[in-house]
């Protein structure tokens, strides 16, 4: 403003406004008068509301959608570890199973493999020791004890058949005797 205006006057007609300007005119929306458009432009306005409001609603309806299949997909994915990690455990265990299923087949077998190569067949169930070595030297411990001398002998009081005589029966014994 110059020094010879009036103050609160315009420079260029000298008159007064009738309001102050807003201080930020950035926020604020101007809606124009629909009084000043024509029939068309206030068709077209309304048209355009009309499409930007079913837009919106359309983009908000695609929008709720996706994160309802979003929180499906997530619930499905924790789901799915949950039954894996189930499927884990159970297989886990049945591996647990079969080895030591496994273990005591080649602890039979081998048992059964050291019975044999020491003349005790049927004695394979009774030996103990879990490795092959130990199984061996159980069988041949039993072995010798079995097969070796008796371990308390009985002693012979004359009762029953005797050893080193031949008995063929009565007619023979009644031959024998007669001297024949």
């Amino acid at each position: 403003m110059t020094e010879t205006a009036a103050e609160g006057a315009t420079p260029s007609t000298g008159a007064t406004p009738a309001a102050d300007p807003p201080a930020s005119t950035a926020s604020v929306v101007v809606e124009p008068d629909m009084n000043d458009l024509s029939d068309g432009a206030r068709r077209a306005i309304a048209a355009l509301r009309t499409e930007l409001r079913s837009t919106t609603e359309s983009l908000t309806a695609e929008r709720d959608a996706a994160l309802a299949q979003l929180q499906e997909h997530e619930d499905a994915q924790g789901t799915e570890v949950e039954q894996l990690r189930t499927k884990l455990g159970r297989v886990e265990k049945e591996n647990g199973d079969l080895k030591a299923e496994l273990a005591e087949r080649d602890r039979r077998i081998a048992a059964s493999d050291a019975a044999s190569k020491h003349g005790i067949p049927d004695w394979a169930d009774r030996l103990k020791g879990s490795t092959p070595e130990e199984l061996d030297a159980d069988a041949q411990a039993i072995a010798e004890r079995v097969n070796g001398e008796p371990a308390r002998t009985t002693p012979d009081f004359g009762a029953g058949a005797r050893q080193g005589t031949q008995s063929s029966g009565m007619d023979q014994l009644i031959r024998r005797k007669a001297g024949r």
